[in-house]
């Protein structure tokens, strides 16, 4: 009997731990998102710098000149979180220029975006 409870309460423990990784993982998906509003929306840099973690670095992976993003539409195509990264993927159209498709992966560290790689293709 208490070989039975110590299984089923083993169980238990592994299921939250999934519940609580996964919360994370839905936290994390959210702040990627404000922030990237905050960002490519917005134009609030004030506002983008709360998701930031101090030590943040920022990798510029595209092999041509990002656009104004101002001057652009989004429209997000997926938004993916395993463990601490969070990926989205959309499609931009600057004005009068062809959409392209970009890629923004974001490393968390105690809630706070401590790594981002940004890619652009057309």
């Amino acid at each position: 009997m208490y070989f039975k409870i110590l299984i089923l309460s083993g169980l238990l423990f592994c299921q939250l731990g999934l519940a609580s990784q996964q919360t994370q993982q839905e936290f994390n998906k959210i702040l990627a998102l404000q922030f990237y509003q905050a960002t490519h929306q917005l134009q609030n840099t004030a506002l983008a710098k709360k998701y930031l973690a101090q030590n943040f670095v920022h990798h510029h992976l595209s092999p041509r000149k990002k656009e104004d993003s101002t001057k652009a539409s989004y429209v997000i195509k997926d938004i993916l979180a395993e463990n601490n990264l969070v990926t989205i993927h959309l499609v931009s159209t600057p004005k009068k220029k062809p959409p392209h498709r970009e890629i923004e992966i974001f490393r968390f560290e105690k809630g706070n975006i401590s790594e981002q790689w940004s890619w652009q293709a057309l």
